[in-house]
């Protein structure tokens, strides 16, 4: 089975809540060593920890319930947010072992912490791991998922369009980008030492409506060119023995949702479904007919409900099946 294969719900609500879901559909925790029964340690961290972009963020609300997420944001029956429904990613593989996130969880004294940010780089996610080593330590039991370089793909793209950075250059760029953020993935794992990753390949906007939006028929060659030398140098950098780093594709994962779509029972995959800019996007607020499981798209350059709950069911996969 690849890494995105799973079983596909049909309405909204069998999409809502993975956390709970996924541990039933997983294999047995645990693992047989080769060469006999002997049973081998299941992985249990104590909390996540994530890095990255606003694909990877709750904004606060003024209560727990009330947290916002760069996806359509789902409604209690009274009408008020739901943050703990319509899961991003890396919140499907906390729930998944009860390690809620402190912005969205009734829960006392939550253990982990969501330390992306909106339009982060990669530069700025190596801050984000320098601030929260300040005053932390990454050890085996925390769990540290990684997702970015989007906006240093839509970065180089852009100054490739616009004529300010030749395509080679513009490869260059995005390859620098993926270079560092493999290095800082060894870092955050620091040979064992250190933390465990669930680290993903950006997805690609190649038929995302903001590129379907442009005039040139060169923009998704180019597109695609910049994200594959981008994905290419991330995935080649980091030492991954799947001891201390697990890898999820979330290229492929969108790439096979819009290649069958219905097979995760999508029915659109070329609009967005917000009629309001995100975070502020709900159930309430969408365009005529979409819903949050069967369109793709939330807004014209970030992906919605089906791709956070496919990447977060093959991140729970790949945490609960690495040697960590």
């Amino acid at each position: 089975m690849s890494a995105f294969e799973s079983v596909q719900p049909s309405a909204d609500r069998r999409w809502v809540r993975w956390g709970g879901r996924i541990g039933s559909m997983l294999l047995g925790a645990t693992l047989v060593a080769c060469g006999g029964a002997q049973r081998v340690e299941e992985y249990a961290p104590t909390k996540v920890v994530s890095f990255g972009d606003e694909l990877s963020v709750i904004v606060a609300g003024s209560t727990s319930s009330t947290g916002r997420k760069y996806s359509v944001n789902a409604l209690a029956t009274d009408g008020s947010l739901d943050c703990t429904s319509n899961a991003i990613w890396n919140q499907v593989l906390a729930d998944n072992y009860s390690l809620p996130f402190d912005v969205c969880t009734s829960a006392t004294n939550p253990p982990s912490r969501i330390q992306a940010t909106v339009g982060a780089t990669v530069d700025d996610v190596v801050a984000q791991v320098t601030t929260y080593r300040a005053a932390n330590t990454f050890a085996p039991a925390t769990l540290v998922t990684v997702l970015a370089g989007m906006h240093d793909v839509l970065a180089a793209f852009e100054a490739r369009r616009a004529g300010t950075l030749t395509q080679e250059a513009a490869l260059a760029q995005v390859a620098a980008a993926g270079t560092k953020l493999g290095a800082l993935v060894n870092s955050i794992t620091d040979s064992g030492a250190g933390a465990r990753v669930v680290y993903s390949t950006v997805p690609s906007l190649i038929y995302s409506p903001y590129v379907r939006g442009l005039a040139s028929a060169d923009d998704s060659a180019v597109l695609t060119a910049l994200t594959e030398r981008f994905n290419t140098e991330f995935r080649a950098n980091v030492t991954n023995e799947g001891r201390y780093a697990g890898l999820v594709q979330a290229h492929s994962i969108l790439s096979a949702i819009i290649t069958t779509p219905s097979t995760y029972s999508v029915t659109n995959v070329a609009d967005a479904a917000c009629s309001t800019a995100l975070p502020d996007c709900t159930t309430s607020t969408l365009i005529t007919d979409a819903t949050a499981s069967t369109y793709l798209w939330a807004d014209a350059k970030r992906p919605g409900l089906p791709f956070h709950s496919q990447l977060g069911l093959a991140a729970v996969n790949r945490a609960r099946n690495n040697p960590f």
